[in-house]
């Protein structure tokens, strides 16, 4: 297997890991659930909100696109199409991770 794809799954995995730690830790230390409502609240604490929503964007894409409301239809395409935009974003957030550690690490 070219080193290249060796890489690429474990930014991937490290991005969708490091969005799970990110919404546990703020489900955890608020006792609320991790979403995009914060954004609506419209003064400083949403703006405040939009790094953490970054960081756990992929799961939030993969949460909404898989629990749908009760008598809801999914629509295959549009899962489809959020699972690759939750995997490229995975993919890039875990790329900054990995790099992140890396430098930690050498320092």
């Amino acid at each position: 297997m070219n080193p290249g794809w060796l890489d690429a799954i474990a930014a991937l995995a490290a991005g969708f890991a490091f969005a799970g730690l990110v919404t546990s830790g703020f489900e955890g230390l608020t006792g609320r659930r991790c979403g995009l409502a914060a954004l609506r609240t419209g003064d400083g604490r949403a703006l405040a909100h939009v790094p953490l929503l970054v960081l756990a964007a992929p799961l939030l894409i993969v949460r909404t696109a898989f629990v749908a409301e009760p008598g809801y239809r999914p629509n295959l395409v549009g899962i489809a199409v959020l699972t690759a935009i939750a995997g490229g974003w995975s993919l890039a957030s875990g790329r900054l991770v990995l790099d992140i550690a890396g430098l930690a690490g050498a320092a």
